[in-house]
């Protein structure tokens, strides 16, 4: 599902969601008036706002600091605790190539790659959309 939001102001946003999910937005005059009135919420976005950037400013120190390899395993584990599914074999977590990739800040083909490696180790196995994690300590570095 992609959702456009289209507004007069020079900004726009994109954005892909992997599930059905509902999108809020308000003008900015209203949100300033209910801010006014309810002081915590402005409170709440800053700390939401902070968190994004923290996240940016992890995965730019991880572009210079981490090999693919581990960014794929960090971001592998990050999905299993986040929205993997438990089950008798392992942890099984939704995703292609292509958005592994792109949260772990690698090539689709690299995903793959590294991917195909732990399956020769035994760590994982792969499905048309869908990764199950037999070993996820096995993925664990640092």
């Amino acid at each position: 599902m992609v959702a456009m939001v289209k507004n007069p102001s020079p900004y726009m946003a994109t954005a892909e969601a992997t599930s059905d999910c509902e999108l809020l937005a308000w003008d900015h005059s209203v949100i300033r008036k209910i801010l006014s009135h309810h002081p915590v919420l402005g409170e709440n976005g800053l700390r939401i706002a902070l968190g994004y950037l923290r996240t940016y400013l992890e995965r730019h120190i991880g572009l210079v600091t981490k090999t693919a390899e581990v960014r794929l395993a960090e971001t592998l584990l990050k999905l299993s605790d986040q929205s993997g599914v438990v089950h008798s074999h392992g942890i099984e977590i939704r995703a292609t190539n292509d958005q592994l990739g792109a949260l772990a800040d690698i090539s689709p083909f690299t995903a793959s790659r590294v991917l195909n490696n732990w399956v020769h180790a035994g760590v994982v196995s792969k499905g048309r959309g869908r990764v199950l994690l037999h070993a996820p300590e096995a993925l664990m570095v640092g």
